[in-house]
């Protein structure tokens, strides 16, 4: 035991820098988290209100689409910076976008779509308040689910969507659900 006594920082930093590479070489997304709700219904207590239209989205709404849910909020600066994206992914594919307003206000909601433009079929507002947000897992702004026709949640994605996670992550599992698979 001795003899280890001075190897054994060095072999502790090998084994730090081993873990951190075998994290990065792995092709695993860091922002593709687990969430206890992957494979899980959504949550059934969902009552949407549209900020334009006022018409009332419920749980039974999510059947029978591919529903994209977004939480974001008009302060928030990689909500901004995945907005085009956004819009992007609502021309390409027949999806229904739901936006949930995250701690913001409607007045800066409707500033914020009449400004970089709205993706959303359904846009959320009164803000989600403490119990939306543990019901659905979410951290912050912005995050990201994929639902499918049956409305059962395939994907959280947590951070700004950028082009790669559009086109290698959220593209083909939305291709995937649409083909019925």
């Amino acid at each position: 035991m001795k003899r280890l006594g001075p190897w054994l920082p060095l072999m502790a930093l090998v084994a730090l820098l081993g873990s951190f590479a075998y994290s990065f070489y792995s092709g695993r997304d860091p922002s593709a988290l687990p969430s206890a709700l992957l494979s899980q219904p959504i949550p059934v207590d969902v009552e949407l209100v549209d900020l334009f239209t006022q018409q009332k989205i419920t749980a039974a709404d999510f059947m029978g689409q591919v529903t994209v849910v977004n939480f974001f909020a008009s302060w928030c600066a990689p909500c901004r910076i995945e907005h085009p994206e956004l819009k992007i992914l609502a021309a390409d594919y027949p999806v229904r976008m739901i936006g949930f307003v995250y701690k913001d206000s409607a007045k800066n909601i409707r500033d914020y779509v009449a400004q970089m433009g709205n993706p959303y079929a359904v846009l959320h507002v009164p803000p989600v308040n403490a119990t939306q947000a543990l019901d659905w897992g979410i951290t912050g702004v912005p995050e990201t689910f994929v639902i499918d026709r049956a409305g059962v949640i395939r994907l959280r994605y947590q951070g700004a969507i950028d082009a790669r996670v559009r086109t290698e992550i959220l593209s083909p599992l939305i291709n995937q659900l649409l083909r019925g698979q």
